[in-house]
C-alpha cells in the first residue's frame, strides 16, 4: 500500500488529503497546547521564585523583630531592677529618717 493512496479512485485521494489536513490541524492544536503549558509552567516558576524571595525577606524581618523584642525585654528588666534599687534606697532613707527622729 502506498502512503496517501487507499486503493480507490480520485475520491480516496481527496479523502487522504482531508485526513492529512485534519492531522495537520491536530498537530497545530497540540503544539499550541504545549506552548500554553510551557508558558503556564514558566509563569508558575516565576511565581514560586517570587514567593520564595518574599518568604526569605519575611524570615529576615521576623528575625530582626525578634532581636528588637529581646533587646526591649532586656531594657525593661534593667529598668525594673533600677526601680527596685531606687525603692530599696528610698526605704533605707525612710528607715534612717525614722530612726533619727526616734532619737530626738
Amino acid at each position: 500500500m502506498v502512503y496517501g493512496y487507499n486503493g480507490g479512485g480520485l475520491g480516496s485521494y481527496k479523502s487522504s488529503l482531508g485526513n492529512d489536513a485534519a492531522a495537520s490541524e491536530r498537530f497545530r492544536i497540540d503544539a499550541a497546547k504545549q506552548q500554553m503549558e510551557r508558558q503556564q509552567k514558566e509563569r508558575t516558576k516565576m511565581q514560586l521564585t517570587d514567593l520564595k524571595r518574599k518568604h526569605e525577606h519575611n524570615k529576615m524581618q521576623i528575625s530582626h523583630l525578634e532581636t528588637d523584642a529581646r533587646r526591649l525585654e532586656s531594657e525593661i528588666v534593667h529598668g525594673e531592677r533600677e526601680v527596685q534599687d531606687m525603692q530599696r534606697a528610698m526605704k533605707e532613707l525612710e528607715d534612717k529618717e525614722h530612726n533619727f527622729r526616734g532619737r530626738i
